[in-house]
C-alpha cells in the first residue's frame, strides 16, 4: 500500500533511481574521506614536524649529556600517548639542550622552546576536556526530549567556537616549537667541529681508569764504564 501511494505521487523507485542514489552516497561518502584526510593532514603535520625537530635535537646532544633517546620521541603518535608524551617531550629537549650548551661552555639563547611546547602540551590537554564536555551536554539534551534546552544549546556552541580557537593554536604552536628546537640544534652543529677533538678527551677521561694505570717508559739511563767514570762523547774533530 505504502508503495502505491509513492507510485501515485511520482515517485517510482526503478533501477535508474537506484543507480541515482547509490552514485549520490557514493560522493558524498568520498567528500567527507577527503575532508577528513585534509583535516588530519593540517592537524597531525605539525605534531609530525614537531616530533621530527625533537629527534634531531636530541641528536645533536651528545649520549651523555641526553635525558632521553631519540627514538623515544615517536611514543607520540600513540593514541591517548600525547597526553603525557608532550610534557615529556618539551621537558627532556630541554634539559638536554641546556646540559649540552653548558658542557661545551655555549651560552643558551632562549629556552630552546620550552614554554611554547609546554603551554601546547595543555591546550592538547584542554581540547580534549572541552570535547568531552560538549558531547555529554550534548546527550543530555537529546535525552532531555522536550524539555528547555536553550541554555545548553548555547553551553554547546560555546564550547565548539573555544575548540576551534584551540585547534589553530594546536597547528600553530608545534610548528613555532619545532622551530625554536632547529635554531638551538643549528648552533649545536656549527660548533661540533670545535667541540670533536675535546669531548673525545673527555670520553678518554670518563673511561676506564685503564688509561691512567698504563706503565709509563722509564727514562734511559747513561751507561756507565767499568771504573765507575759516565761515558761522554768525545769531540768531533778528532785531535
Amino acid at each position: 500500500m505504502v508503495m502505491n501511494l509513492l507510485q501515485q505521487g511520482g515517485f517510482n523507485p526503478g533501477p535508474a533511481n537506484n543507480q541515482a542514489a547509490a552514485a549520490g552516497v557514493a560522493g558524498m561518502l568520498g567528500v567527507v574521506l577527503c575532508i577528513a584526510v585534509v583535516m588530519i593532514i593540517v592537524v597531525y603535520a605539525p605534531y609530525i614536524f614537531m616530533l621530527v625537530k625533537a629527534m634531531q635535537a636530541l641528536q645533536a646532544v651528545r649520549p651523555r649529556n641526553r635525558s632521553m633517546a631519540p627514538g623515544l620521541v615517536w611514543l607520540g603518535l600513540i593514541p591517548c600517548a600525547p597526553l603525557i608524551m608532550n610534557f615529556v617531550i618539551v621537558l627532556k629537549c630541554s634539559e638536554s639542550l641546556d646540559t649540552e650548551f653548558d658542557d661545551r661552555g655555549m651560552k643558551s639563547r632562549g629556552d630552546h622552546g620550552k614554554q611554547v611546547g609546554l603551554i601546547f602540551a595543555v591546550i592538547v590537554l584542554v581540547n580534549i576536556a572541552l570535547n568531552g564536555a560538549s558531547n555529554v551536554l550534548s546527550g543530555a539534551m537529546n535525552q532531555g526530549g522536550g524539555g528547555p534546552a536553550g541554555p545548553i544549546v548555547g553551553v554547546v556552541m560555546a564550547l565548539g567556537c573555544l575548540s576551534l580557537v584551540l585547534i589553530i593554536a594546536q597547528i600553530v604552536l608545534p610548528i613555532i616549537y619545532g622551530l625554536r628546537l632547529s635554531e638551538s640544534t643549528g648552533r649545536l652543529r656549527r660548533s661540533e667541529g670545535r667541540y670533536r677533538d675535546e669531548d673525545d678527551g673527555d670520553d678518554r677521561d670518563e673511561g676506564d681508569d685503564d688509561f691512567d694505570d698504563e706503565p709509563k717508559p722509564k727514562p734511559r739511563k747513561k751507561p756507565k764504564l767499568d771504573d765507575g767514570f759516565e761515558e761522554y762523547d768525545e769531540p768531533k774533530g778528532g785531535r
